[in-house]
C-alpha cells in the first residue's frame, strides 16, 4: 500500500515541481526535461505494476484481438511510408504508453482509499500557487522598481502554462478533501488562476470554461446554483484584471478579443483536404510538420487533437476518434454520478484539446490524464464498487486477454531506445543542432522543427 502511494503521488510531485520551478536544469530546454522526466515516470510506473496487480488483462473476445492485431499491422505499415518512419513510431509509442498509464493510475485510484486519493488531488491542485506567488511579486517589482516581468516559472511557452493549469480549476472548484472546509479561500484562489488565463489572453481555455459552465446549466438540475461559485471566481478575476490593466500597457494589447490571422483554420481545411486524398493512409505521427502546403510555417501539430490523429493516422487515427467519442458519450451517459463541477472539466477539456496543442506537451498530458482517471474512477466505485476490478488473473484465459501493463512496458522501452542517442547530445555546445532524426518536432521542445531539412 505504501508503494501505491509512491507511485501515484509521482505524477503529482511531477506536475507541483513544474509550476513551483523545480529542475534539475541539466537540459538545453525545459520541454525536454519535462519529457524525459515524464518517460521515466511511465517506465517505473509499469515495471511496479506488472509486479502489484493481480489483474494485468482485459477480457475479450478473439474477434476484438483479430482486430487490433490487423490494426496494429495497418498502423505499422502506415509508419513504415512515412517521411519520417522513427518520428513516427517514436509518436505511435508515447500514445501507446500514456494510454496504457492512464489504465494504471485509474487502479491505483479504485485501489486506494478514498480520502487519500482526494488528499493528493487537493494537493496537485494547488501547484498553480507556485506562479500565481510570482505573478503578484513580479507586478509589485514592475510597479514599484520598474522590473521585468517574468512570472510563468520554467514554462517557456504561455500556452503550455494555460493548458497545464485548466484542468487544475475544475479540481479546486471540486474542493476535494480538506479544501471543503474553505470555500471562500478556494474561490479566491481560482480566482488568481484564472487571472493568469486573462493576462495570457488564453481564448481556448476561456472558452472551454464557458462550454463546460453552459453544461451544467443545460444538464444537471438546478444547474445555475452549482456555478455560483466558478462564476464568482470569474468576476473576481475580471476585476483584478482590469486593476491590472491600468498599471500594464501590454494587458491592453494583448486580450482575449484580439484579431485571429487564420492560421488555425487553413491548417484545418487543408488537413481535411489532404485526408480526402488518401483516407487510408496518414502522414505518419508526428509528420504532420513535413507537410508545408497545410503546414507552410512547420509548426509540429494542427492544435486539433481529432484533425492530428485523422491526418496523421487515417483509419488508424479515425477509429481511435471514434472511441474518444464513445468515451465522452459514456461519460456524458454518467453524469449523474459525477459532481457537476467535474462534468464541466470534462467538456471544459475536451473543448479547449479540439484548439489546442494540450494533449502534446508533456505537463499537461499528465495534467489531464489524472483528470480524466479521476473522474472515470469516481464514476466506477458509484456504480460498482472496487471489488469488481480486482479478479484474480486466473479467471481469465490469457490468450484471451489484453495484457495492458506490459504493452506499456514495451511502449516506453521502445520510446527509450530511439531517444537513448539524445541523452549524449545535451552535454556539448550545439545541443539540438547535430542531433539524429528521433529528436523530431512535437516529442522535442515546442514542437518545431529543429534538427530535419
Amino acid at each position: 500500500m505504501d508503494w501505491d502511494y509512491i507511485f501515484l503521488f509521482l505524477p503529482l510531485a511531477f506536475i507541483s515541481g513544474a509550476f513551483f520551478g523545480f529542475s534539475s536544469e541539466w537540459m538545453h530546454n525545459m520541454i525536454d526535461s519535462w519529457r524525459l522526466q515524464e518517460c521515466l515516470i511511465l517506465l517505473l510506473s509499469f515495471i511496479y505494476g506488472i509486479l502489484r496487480f493481480n489483474i494485468i488483462t482485459i477480457k475479450t473476445s478473439k474477434c476484438v484481438l483479430l482486430t487490433i492485431f490487423l490494426l496494429s499491422i495497418y498502423t505499422f505499415i502506415i509508419i513504415y511510408f512515412s517521411k519520417n518512419s522513427l518520428l513516427a513510431l517514436l509518436d505511435m509509442s508515447m500514445m501507446g504508453a500514456l494510454l496504457c498509464y492512464s489504465y494504471f493510475i485509474y487502479l491505483l485510484m479504485i485501489q486506494l482509499p478514498r480520502p487519500k486519493v482526494e488528499l493528493a488531488i487537493a494537493i496537485v491542485a494547488l501547484s498553480p500557487l507556485g506562479c500565481t506567488i510570482w505573478l503578484l511579486v513580479g507586478y509589485y517589482l514592475y510597479i514599484t522598481a520598474n522590473v521585468p516581468l517574468v512570472w510563468h516559472g520554467l514554462f517557456t511557452n504561455i500556452r503550455y502554462y494555460d493548458d497545464a493549469l485548466l484542468p487544475l480549476i475544475f479540481l479546486l472548484w471540486y474542493r476535494p478533501s480538506f479544501l471543503k472546509r474553505f470555500s471562500k479561500t478556494t474561490t479566491l484562489i481560482a480566482s488568481f488562476f484564472l487571472l493568469t488565463l486573462w493576462l495570457d489572453a488564453a481564448r481556448a481555455n476561456w472558452l472551454g470554461i464557458s462550454v463546460g459552465l453552459i453544461a451544467i446549466v443545460l444538464f444537471y438540475p438546478k444547474g445555475y446554483q452549482k456555478i455560483l461559485q466558478p462564476v464568482a471566481s470569474i468576476f473576481i478575476s475580471f476585476i483584478l484584471y482590469q486593476i491590472i490593466r491600468r498599471f500594464d500597457t501590454s494587458a491592453v494589447q494583448y486580450t482575449v478579443l484580439r484579431g485571429e490571422d487564420g492560421t488555425r483554420w487553413r491548417m484545418w481545411i487543408g488537413a481535411w483536404y489532404q485526408w480526402l486524398q488518401n483516407p487510408f493512409k496518414g502522414l505518419g505521427g508526428g509528420n504532420f510538420v513535413f507537410a508545408e502546403q497545410i503546414n507552410p510555417l512547420k509548426i509540429g501539430h494542427p492544435h486539433n487533437l481529432i484533425v492530428q490523429l485523422v491526418v496523421e493516422w487515417g483509419v488508424t487515427g479515425l477509429l481511435i476518434s471514434f472511441l474518444i467519442v464513445y468515451i465522452v458519450r459514456w461519460v456524458f451517459n454518467k453524469r449523474s454520478q459525477l459532481p457537476a463541477i467535474l462534468f464541466a472539466g470534462s467538456i471544459a477539456l475536451l473543448v479547449n484539446m479540439l484548439l489546442s496543442g494540450a494533449h502534446v506537451y508533456p505537463v499537461s498530458q499528465m495534467t489531464i490524464l489524472i483528470y480524466f482517471c479521476f473522474i472515470i474512477s469516481i464514476i466506477q466505485i458509484k456504480l460498482n464498487g472496487r471489488s469488481v476490478f480486482f479478479p484474480k488473473a486466473n479467471q481469465f484465459n490469457f490468450l484471451k486477454g489484453i495484457n495492458i501493463l506490459k504493452s506499456g512496458l514495451g511502449f516506453i522501452l521502445i520510446i527509450l531506445f530511439i531517444i537513448s542517442d539524445s541523452f549524449f547530445q545535451y552535454g556539448n555546445d550545439k545541443g539540438m543542432v547535430n542531433s539524429s532524426p528521433s529528436l523530431g518536432p512535437r516529442f522535442w521542445s515546442n514542437a518545431h522543427l529543429v534538427n530535419m531539412e
